[in-house]
This record gives C-alpha cells, structure tokens and sequence, in this order.
C-alpha cells in the first residue's frame, strides 16, 4: 500500500515536471493524466472520503435499474442527443432546454467504454446469434439493439436510455468530493468530510442522479466553477482566472446555470480588494478593467459557444424553445418585468413556500432542514466571506424559483443541494469542537453527523432499494398474460399500458371521475380496469389546489389527507379496490414508480336489488365547495348487500366540463368510525333528470349505513337536487377471498397522492 501511494505521487510530480522542462503547455492528455492521478492519490490519502464516495455512488447507481419507469417526459432530451452524436455523428441535440456537455461526455465513455461493455455483455446473453448468422450477421445485430433499444420497460437491450443513467449516477457522485474540496479551502478538512458525506446520502440529490435528468451532474459542476472561483482568493494569476473561467463555461453548458456568476464576481472582488499597497484607484481600475477578468469571462464565452453552437446556427428553433422554457417558469422577460413594477404587489409568488415546505417534508427532511436553517444563520456570523461566497449562489437561485417564478418542479433544488449542506456542515463540526474530551469530541461529533443524515440516508436507501426491484409495469404484463382473456374489455387510466391483444376504455383522462364508476363501467360491459396511481395522485393535487389558493392551510397535511380521502376520485378508487384481483406497489412515498391496480368488475353487481328499506329526497338550498347532505343513519346487517338509486339533475347555465355532484353511501362501525363508502356515478350531463346507482356489501363490521348527496366543486348559478332516493336490502353471497383477495385491505396511500418525482 505504502508503494501505492509513493509511486502515485512520483507519477503526479513527474508528470508535472516533465511539461516543465520540456517548455511547454501540457497537452489534454497530459493535463487528464495528471489529474486522475491527483484524483486517486486524493482517494488514498482520505480513506474516509473513499467510503463516503462509494456510498454515494452505490446509492445512485443503486436506483439505475430497473429504476424509474423510461417513461419520464425529460429524460429524453439527453438520451436522444447521445445517441444521435454516438450512431450518426451528428452534433445537434434538437432539443435545447439543456446544454450539450453532458451529451458530448455521455457519448465519449459510451464509444470508449459502453458499447465494448455493451458487446459483450450481448455476446454473452445471446451467443447464439453468432452461431447462427456468424460474426458480421451479430455485428449487425448488436448494432440494431444499438441504435434503436427496445421497449420502455426493457432493462437489457434499451441501451441508451440505460447507460446514459449509469453515467449520470456516476457523474453525479461526484459531487461529494467536489464539495469536499470546496469546503475544505473556505473551512476546513473536518467540516468538508461532514458535507461530502450528507451529498452522497441526500435523497433529493440521489433521487435526481437516478435519472438522465441535468440537475444531479449539473450540480457537480456548479460546485466546481465555485471551486475554481475560489482560486483567484488564493493566487489572482492569470492562470487562475483562465481556470475559474473554464469552470464558468462549463456549468454553463450543462443547465444555463448563470447563478455562479456571482460567486466569480465575488471572488474577482475579493481577491481585488484584500490585496496590499494598492491604491484606491488602482483598485477600481483593477475591479472594472481588469484584462484578467475579461479574458476569463470571453474564455467562458468561447467555451460556451464551442459546446453549444447549435445555439447560434439554429437560433431561431433555439429561440422558440428557450421561450417556450421561460414561459413554463413564469420567467418571461415581459413578465418578470411587470412583477418588478411598483407597488411589487406580484413580485413574490403565491407558490413562493412550495419548495420549501417540499424541501423540509420531502427533499431533506425535517432534521436536515432545521440544521440547515440553523447552518446558514450560524455561518453567516461565523464565517462572513465563506458564507457570502455560498450565499452569492443560493440567494439568487431560490428568488428566482421560489419567489419570481413560483414553479413547483422540485428537482431543479438538486443543483444547489450540495452547498445547502456546507451549513450543517459547519455548525455540526463547530459544536463538536466545544467539547474539550478528545475522545468525547469524536463521539459527539458522529452522533451529530447520525442525527442530522438519519432522514436523508433512510429516504436514499429506500427509494434506491424499491427502485432496483422488478418494475410495477413489467410485474403487471405478466400477470395479464396470464390472466386476461384475448379481447377482454378493459377500461383503464392513462399511465396504465394493455397488452397489444387488448384495447382500454380510457377513463379518469381528464382528472375527474367520469366513467370511472361501477355503474358506468357495468353499463359498458367492462370485464377488468386498470389503474395507475399517476393519474389519480395528480387529480387529487389539483383538487387539493383548487381547495386551498390564496391560504398556507395547503401545507396542512392532515387537513390535506382529509380532502383528499373524501373527493371523488379517491372514493371512486376505493369502491373499486374491493375488487382488486391484482396490485403491484412498492410501500413508501420514497417509492415513486408508479403503482398499478387491476380490477375484475364481479358479475353480480347491479343484478339484484333486494327489498325497499327507506326512500328520501335531498336538495341543495344553496352550493358551496365540498358541501355534503346527509339522510338519517340507518340500520344494517352485515354481509348483506345494499343498493342505491335515486334521480338527480345538476341545473346550470354556465358551459363547464362536468358537474360534481354524486350520492355516497357510507358504512360505519358501532364506535361511528367510517369503515367503507360506495359511490354514484357524477352528474356529468346539465340540466338532465339522470339515474344514479351505487351498491356494496356491508361490512363485517359495519353497525349503521348513511346516504349523502356530496358536491366536491362548486360554481356560482349551479343547484342539485336528488329525488327518490331509494335504499334496498339483499342477501347476497360474498365473494370469496380466493376470487377477491384483498377486500379487507385498505388501500396504498402510493395510490391516492404521492410527492412528485419531478
């Protein structure tokens, strides 16, 4: 070991000796040598900072595959301009939301190491192929499988969607030592190995690094150009601001990161300003004129335009689309423009509290936002000029997300993710050190570092570990293949997929339940629904929305999980998971791969009604929002079964999509605790007398039964009324567990909302 590290120091210092003597600028290859082996002789000297990589990196590469369904709308833009570079040499990604550096580093590793890798790996699962068509008829083969993948649910032949996560997993753990390095030079060693450790752990960082998404590499770099700014505070060369140049350019050219402008800018103003027997006005001469900042901002400039000419000679596509972008954030320039008129009544969006309160329910974690909070006011009294370096950043960043635009994407927060964590960081560190006991120090220090990433780490390790399980949807394929009669009538959500041999009856298409009903799905024959938890977690957000525009009760997780118990949509689902015959989820809001529900609609439904027990009528005086009318509790017996019916009219004159209104029919416990709820089909159709029908079994439980005429949403001049509510009473055989297994069982929360992935 101890020849290891000689020999790589000798080879560093050899290496940079040698361009010495010899007079000249080392070559790209010289420069990469040197610093892979700067990088494995930094590995060897920090074995701590090895481990703590190779976490972070197993975590990433962890939740690669299978992972996430390739069914992610922006995954695609990297992956397509990779593989057009790779197959056809043809440097124009179309696409122009991102920069192009990933795409050209992504296609340089899958040409060296990829598609060797790749061949092999081929060769070996299908040999085959090469006894039957010979060598050339494989080549041609493989590269088929190349170019052109598979399916999106294909793990082994989709080449391009695959590797192009495996490179932004590893890429993305990179982020730990640059961090590492940057704290280090602001701070210290002790504190730098601290944020090193909460990036590789970090779920939101993790998450994103899952993914060909830009955030995770693009947060690699941006940390980087930070690093190379801080450069001009040790030594103002012009050596050092060509280099802290380049960093600029290249975390550019990843995400159009513009925030670590101001970090360069800072560091150009600091290194200016604590310099010694300089003159006031030499010093402004320096700041404004200085021929070593304009050379630094034009070779940002060059390597910008090197990266991204497409840019320039496609100007007009690349306008649009950047205009396109912009409006997506809000970030128009005629928009951001009127916010920042006076009285600046609009300057901060409505939306502004949104990625925090993500941030510390979901993306970090309570603990770990708290320290970081903490953090940031700790080291702003602290540590003065390391805390504006870092701030210079983050400030900027989140007026711009969080309060201009207001746009709720979360994962854009995975860029700054690693200098969010330099905070605890230090403040960890800093109170460990106020113990006097060395031995105590240390102790206190790791139980410190334990608590702060506990939240983190957990939500990191499950997401990647579910990930990294069979998919959902491939799980599904088989059981239909094994189940579903050829032509069977399907109705499903959209996210849910059908084999070629079967056609679906959408429902659920536009975020309300029309259609979605048993009795609607019983008038159309359907034998079997689908359901994927995208569609009916998004319709419960909109409604959730909807409920809560102008208050902070949005943020009230318990009031939010009562609305969303009670809309349609999630009772309508509940209804039908009675009679689920299938459902493959993964447990845990970390895992969000989409959850899939397949239903066999029983036959007996609607056949029978039984005896007349009680009739009513209700009506709606007046109509408000989630306004609910109830008939008197009545009696039951469980096991037998209940049928509604009853006529309504939804009386409107306003041209809206569907009315709201529908009957329910709840069971409840002795202790009135609601057990279980059936309901109508909606009022879609205006100013029509229409018939509404909902049955269920009473459950083992259930003591009492109510009816209730429930209106989600509300417009001004809409009125319902229902008549002739009829309440019957059959005995009924209960399906057995072995046709409906999971009758009894609630249902995945996974299924009626879930943080986005986004």
């Amino acid at each position: 070991m101890k020849s290891l590290k000689k020999y790589l120091a000798k080879r560093s210092k050899h290496s940079r000796t040698s361009a010495r003597k010899k007079g000249v600028f080392p070559s790209i290859v010289q420069k990469m040598h040197l610093l892979t082996l700067r990088f494995l002789s930094l590995l060897w000297k920090n074995k701590l900072l090895s481990v703590i990589m190779i976490i972070g990196l197993f975590l990433r590469l962890l939740g690669t595959n299978p992972g996430y369904p390739q069914i992610h709308s922006d995954e695609p833009s990297i992956q397509e301009a990779t593989r057009i570079l790779v197959m056809y040499h043809k440097y124009d990604p179309q696409n122009y939301y991102y920069g192009s550096l990933l795409s050209i580093i992504y296609a340089f590793f899958i040409l060296v190491v990829g598609i060797p890798l790749f061949f092999f790996l081929v060769l070996t699962k299908d040999w085959h192929i090469m006894v039957e068509r010979g060598f050339f008829g494989f080549l041609d083969y493989f590269f088929n499988i190349v170019a052109n993948g598979s399916n999106y649910f294909d793990t082994f032949y989709n080449f391009f969607p695959y590797w192009t996560r495996y490179e932004t997993a590893i890429l993305s753990s990179f982020a730990s030592i640059v961090v590492y390095l940057l704290v280090k030079r602001l701070f210290s060693k002790g504190p730098a190995l601290i944020a090193a450790f909460l990036t590789a752990i970090n779920y939101r960082h993790v998450l994103s690094s899952t993914l060909t998404l830009a955030d995770g590499p693009a947060a690699v770099f941006a940390t980087l150009s930070i690093l190379l700014s801080t450069k001009l505070l040790q030594n103002p060369t012009r050596k050092n601001y060509l280099i802290a140049g380049f960093g600029l350019g290249c975390a550019l050219s990843v995400k159009y990161f513009i925030y670590v402008f101001p970090a360069f800018f800072l560091c150009h103003f600091l290194a200016i300003v604590r310099e010694k027997k300089v003159s006031l006005k030499a010093k402004l001469s320096k700041l404004f004129l200085n021929k070593n900042l304009i050379v630094s901002l034009l070779l940002a400039g060059v390597i910008f335009v090197l990266i991204n000419p497409y840019l320039f000679l496609n100007h007009k596509e690349a306008s649009l689309q950047m205009h396109v972008n912009s409006a997506r954030y809000g970030l128009e320039m005629q928009t951001v423009l009127e916010k920042f008129k006076p009285p600046f009544t609009n300057l901060i969006s409505k939306n502004t509290p949104y990625p925090f309160w993500y941030l510390y329910r979901f993306g970090y974690g309570e603990i770990l936002s708290i320290a970081i909070a903490l953090g940031f006011a700790y080291a702003g009294v602290r540590y003065k000029k390391q805390s504006l370096i870092i701030g210079s950043v983050v400030i900027p960043f989140f007026f711009v997300f969080a309060a201009l635009s207001g746009n709720t994407p979360v994962r854009n927060y995975a860029v700054i993710t690693p200098l969010l964590l330099i905070f605890p960081s230090v403040l960890v560190y800093d109170l460990a050190r106020k113990i006097k006991q060395p031995q105590w120090r240390k102790a206190i220090l790791i139980l410190l570092v334990l608590i702060v990433g506990y939240q983190t780490f957990k939500n990191s390790l499950l997401s990647s570990f579910y990930a990294s399980l069979p998919l959902n949807y491939t799980q599904s394929f088989v059981w239909m293949n094994q189940h579903l009669k050829e032509n069977a009538v399907i109705a499903k959500t959209p996210g849910a997929f059908v084999q070629k041999e079967h056609t679906g009856i959408p429902i659920l298409g536009n975020y309300t339940g029309v259609g979605a009903s048993l009795a609607e799905l019983k008038d159309q024959k359907v034998e079997y629904v689908i359901i994927a938890s995208p569609n009916t977690t998004l319709s419960n957000m909109l409604a959730w929305i909807v409920k809560t525009p102008d208050d902070y009760s949005y943020y009230d997780e318990k009031r939010q999980w009562e609305l969303m118990n009670n809309t349609y949509v999630t009772l309508v689902l509940r209804d039908l998971a009675q009679y689920t015959v299938a459902r493959f989820y993964k447990p845990y809001w970390q895992s969000l791969e989409p959850s899939l529900l397949i239903i066999q609609l029983p036959s007996f439904w609607g056949e029978k009604k039984g005896q007349l027990i009680s009739a009513y009528d209700i009506s709606t005086a007046s109509c408000t929002d989630y306004l609910k009318q109830s008939t008197k509790v009545f009696p039951v017996h469980p096991g037998d079964w209940y049928t509604i019916t009853g006529k309504g009219i939804w009386k409107t004159s306003l041209k809206t999509p569907s009315g709201s209104g529908f009957l329910r029919l709840d069971f409840y416990a002795k202790d009135k605790r609601r057990i279980t709820t059936s309901v109508s089909q909606l009022l879609s159709t205006p100013n029509i007398l229409t018939t509404l029908t909902t049955a269920s079994f009473a459950p083992t439980e259930a003591a009492s039964a109510k009816v209730s005429l429930q209106i989600d949403t509300c417009l001004r001049d809409e009125r319902y009324s229902f008549n002739g509510i009829h309440i019957y009473e059959a005995k009924q055989t209960n399906p057995s567990k072995y046709v409906y297994p999971y009758r009894e069982d609630d249902l995945a929360k996974n299924f009626i909302w879930l943080p986005e992935i986004l």
